[in-house]
Order: C-alpha cells, then structure tokens, then sequence
C-alpha cells in the first residue's frame, strides 16, 4: 500500500513518532506529505548547539527567515528548546560565542522585520544581526511565536548582551504591552511554563543575568517556572517597571542560586505561590555580601512569610549549609520544610550534624515539621 493511499487521520499518527529529522525529510518527499507534516514539525522547535569550543552551530538564521516569510507556520510552534552552547570557561581560554552564518536574504528579511518594529534599539539590534549574533537571530524568533507554550533556555544563553530581554521587556514591560508592537505578532499570553537552566561552576562571575531572567515574571499566564537566577551586585532587585510585577497565575517556582537576602523580594511578587523549590551552593572563591557560607534564618522565615497563607507543598530548601545566623524570627504559616545538604567529596560533617540538630529544634519551637536530607552528589531534587 502506498503512503499516500492512507487516510489523514492514519498519517497524522504515523508522523506523530517521527523524529524533527525524520519529519523534515517527509516534508522534503512530497508535496501532499509536507501540507501535514509541518504543522507537527514546527509545533515542538528543539535546537541544539554544540559546546563553543566545538562544531558549527545549527542554521538559526534560516530558521528566522522562514518565520518571518511563512507566519502561519510562527503560529504552530507551542514549544521551543534551546540546549547546549555553554562557554569555554576553562584553561584561560576565555568567553567565545561563535557567530551565525546567514543568507543574505535571511538577513534582509530579519533587518526589515527589526527596522518596522518601531522599537527605540533598532539600530543596536540590526547591527547584531549583521555580525552574525546568536541572540539577535534568537530575539526575532521568540518574538514571532503568538501561540508559544513552553519555553527551555539553558545556561549557554545568557552570555551575550541579551538582546532577548530587551525584546521581553518591549513586549511585555512597556505602556504598550497589552497590545502587539507593530511587526511582532505576539504578546506571549500563551506561555505558561518557563526553564531556564543554569550551572554555579561554569558561569563567569562578572556576569550576572538577574536583569534578563526578571522579564520572566511579567508573562500573563506564566504557572510553572524553574530558573536559574543570580543576586545583583545591589540589595534592590532590578525589575524593569517602577512596581514589581504580581504573578498571580505562578504557582509553581524552582529558584537555584539566589539567596536569602534577594528571596523576599522575588515571593512577594507571588502571591498565589503554592509550590516552592529554593537550591544554592557556596563557593568560597566567589565571597560577597549576598554569596556567603551563613544561612540568615531571619531573612529566610521573612520571605518565606510571603508566601505563607499559599504554599499548599513542603518548601524544599537544598544548599550546603557551613553555619547559621539570626532564627528567631516570627514563623510563617509553614507546616512543612525539608533541607537537604549536598554533600562535598561524599562526607558529612559533624557540623552539619550540630546544624542539623539546631534546625529541628528552632522548627519544633515554631510548630514546623523540619526533615531534613542528605545528598552524596548533585543530582535533581524533583
């Protein structure tokens, strides 16, 4: 029986379990094939880039241009993943972000696309796109999706000047963000879930992406976010409006790397929060004012208490605890807590043990259940 004999219904299930290569080639095959394949290949988008140091990076600026000429296929992507692409950090080898080979007709259509925005960094923006710039190509894209669900950005994307941020500040911060700009089609209110990965030991420390990760908070229908985001160099958390914004649809957050003095701050935007995940790991060769080896209790049981007539969930706490400082401080409707230790070289402390021991008593005091795990390697807390 040949392929094209079977019924649309039958093919949409077949292609349903090919593989983006694989659905690329069937649309490459036949003309009828392609008409049903697209829209099952552009509704998940999932762009890998190797490690910098390594092979070329994939063809975004094709990708862009067809966007850009074909919007009804903008309109089918519900997912975009976009993994790899950490720096070299390493060996002195420094920062290095190889730059995008575009046609020059995708590079047209992307400068044209940026010059109708009206925006107030078209210039900043087109010049990005003409030195080959990941995260220009990457701007316009994010830009172009009106029915985008899901959104994964690794650690590897926050190395650049985040031209990305700027375009969601645009679309989402400015007076004019409960309409679309001119040229962009969307105002993200269908994006509700958000990953944004990170990793301590391989970040360069002068660059904090706090300023691009805020943005975030501003979506609509935002209801599940993982990310990772680092303390300023200030006490005061950059949000890009006067007013912080109130996420009232987010009720799920896993925050890795923030600490205490920064937390407060970030849950009082949240106030339907029922499911909350906070991780950090000291470093001593990066010491600072908010990077320290002392969990301010005080500050904690203050953020916390944001969110306290909410969470609905036992609050995960995983850091490697050295001592501890303030913990008298009034306790949130909290009823449960669990601190989980990551363990270094795979051995506890006996002054984990004394910490550990002082936590439960302080929770037995403030009517929490305090349990406590320990972690012999630094694998993913669920």
């Amino acid at each position: 029986m040949n392929l094209l004999d079977c019924n649309e219904d039958v093919l949409f299930l077949i292609l349903g379990y090919l593989a983006q290569a694989d659905l690329n080639s069937v649309c490459l095959a036949h003309p009828h094939l392609r008409r049903l394949a697209e829209p099952v290949l552009y509704s998940t988008i999932e762009i890998e880039f190797p490690d910098f140091s390594q092979a070329a990076p994939p063809p975004i600026p094709s990708l862009v241009g067809t966007i850009l000429r074909r919007p009804e296929l903008a309109a089918r992507v519900r997912n975009l993943s976009l993994k790899g692409g950490h720096p070299n950090l390493w060996g002195g080898g420094g920062l290095h972000v190889p730059k995008l080979v575009a046609r020059e007709s995708d590079l047209l259509e992307a400068i044209s696309f940026v010059e109708r925005t009206g925006l107030s960094y078209p210039g900043t923006w087109s010049e990005e796109l003409r030195g080959g710039s990941r995260d220009a190509y990457l701007a316009v894209l994010i830009s172009q999706l009106p029915r985008l669900q899901r959104l994964h950005l690794d650690d590897g994307f926050f190395v650049e000047n985040d031209l990305k941020a700027l375009v969601l500040r645009s679309i989402l911060c400015d007076s004019h963000s409960d309409s679309s700009i001119n040229g962009i089609p969307t105002t993200l209110n269908q994006l509700h879930t958000v990953t944004l990965k990170g990793e301590n030991y391989r970040r360069d420390r002068s660059i904090r992406n706090t300023a691009n990760a805020l943005p975030f908070f501003y979506l609509p229908s935002l209801r599940k976010m993982s990310l990772f985001i680092e303390d300023p160099l200030v006490p005061i958390l950059p949000w890009p409006t006067a007013e912080p914004p109130s996420a009232s649809s987010l009720t799920s957050l896993k925050v890795v790397s923030m600490r205490e003095s920064h937390l407060g701050q970030l849950l009082a935007a949240l106030p339907q929060l029922r499911s909350l995940s906070w991780q950090w790991v000291f470093e001593p060769d990066f010491e600072d004012q908010f990077n320290s080896p002392i969990i301010n209790l005080d500050q904690l049981m203050s953020a916390l208490a944001y969110v306290r007539e909410t969470l609905t969930e036992p609050a995960y706490m995983r850091s490697i605890v050295a001592w501890l400082a303030g913990g008298r401080a009034s306790a949130p409707r909290l009823r449960k807590l669990c601190l989980v230790l990551m363990c270094e070289d795979g051995e506890v402390s006996f002054a984990w043990l004394d910490v550990r021991n002082e936590i439960r008593e302080l929770g037995r005091q403030m009517g929490i259940d305090v349990t406590t795990q320990v972690l012999y390697d630094f694998g993913e807390i669920s």
